[in-house]
């Protein structure tokens, strides 16, 4: 940002620029909900995937674009199916599910009169802030898994970053 910009910014009243940290918080907590929802997306390709090792590199991407097109609830369903996950990191998804999609469908309609007042603002700062921090430690829990199970079957830390950076492109899925 340029000087200007950020002038601009500073100059803004203080509900304003409350109201712009709730929304900046509530973005920060969708774009870690979304990066959990990818994480399964990869672990449900790949590692839950019998078939992911045994056929070519180009037929995988079909594997990336069929979990790409679930919704969040769908993949916590099929993980739940698929993988034995300890009751603790079960635990933790179900509240993952029903966090992401309460910030999706009707964070802010029950936080209707919050939205107006100094004192909700700010406990809506911090509500969004703890979710953030919640979607990014599952996250890299199961990211965790995920590398475990790469590393376990012959990849290095460059292939997964080459796939990665492949799959974060767009190249699987629109």
């Amino acid at each position: 940002m340029s000087n200007d910009q950020l002038e601009w910014l500073e100059e803004l009243p203080f509900e304003a620029q409350q109201k712009r940290e709730v929304f900046a918080r509530f973005g920060l907590a969708m774009y870690y909900a979304n990066c959990l929802e990818r994480q399964i997306g990869l672990l449900l390709a790949t590692m839950y995937n019998q078939k992911f090792l045994q056929v070519q590199t180009e037929e995988r991407d079909s594997f990336f674009d069929r979990e790409a097109k679930k919704t969040f609830g769908q993949m916590v369903r099929d993980l739940g199916n698929k993988a034995q996950l300890s009751t603790t990191l079960e635990s933790k998804l179900q509240k993952a599910l029903k966090l992401r999609n309460t910030l999706a469908h009707r964070y802010f309609w029950e936080r209707a009169f919050n939205i107006t007042t100094l004192e909700g603002r700010e406990k809506m700062i911090v509500e969004l802030q703890k979710k953030a921090d919640f979607f990014k430690e599952l996250d890299r829990e199961f990211k965790h898994l995920l590398l475990q199970w790469f590393y376990s079957k012959g990849g290095s830390k460059e292939e997964y970053e080459l796939e990665l950076a492949k799959y974060l492109s767009g190249n699987y899925a629109e």
